[in-house]
């Protein structure tokens, strides 16, 4: 077992390793977040960006577009340095995409 303050350090990494293994959320997930952060809007689940997003494909403020490996992605608008992102829905996203679909779902 190792001493002192290196001892400490590493242990406290390992712990960090451990325990960001346990809250570890999908590299979709994050990034959603942090996308979602940067323009300043509310962390949400995974099934309320789906709804926002289900709403924003309906009023033609983003679309579907083909990924190479046969999956598809949602096309944000573009952004303050001319990029588009692109936005990979999680299986969770997708079960509730497929119960707004199903279901009378305005708003209005």
């Amino acid at each position: 077992m190792q001493g002192g303050v290196v001892g400490v350090a590493v242990r406290a990494l390992r712990h960090r390793l451990v325990m960001a293994k346990k809250n570890k959320k999908s590299a979709l997930a994050q990034a959603a977040t942090r996308r979602l952060q940067a323009i300043g809007m509310p962390k949400m689940d995974e099934e309320q960006i789906a709804h926002l997003m289900f709403h924003a494909e309906e009023r033609g403020e983003v679309e579907r577009v083909a990924e190479e490996d046969g999956g598809w992605a949602w096309l944000m608008p573009v952004d303050k340095e001319g990029h588009r992102a692109r936005l990979r829905p999680t299986p969770k996203m997708l079960e509730s995409l497929e119960r707004f679909a199903h279901m009378d779902h305005n708003h209005g």
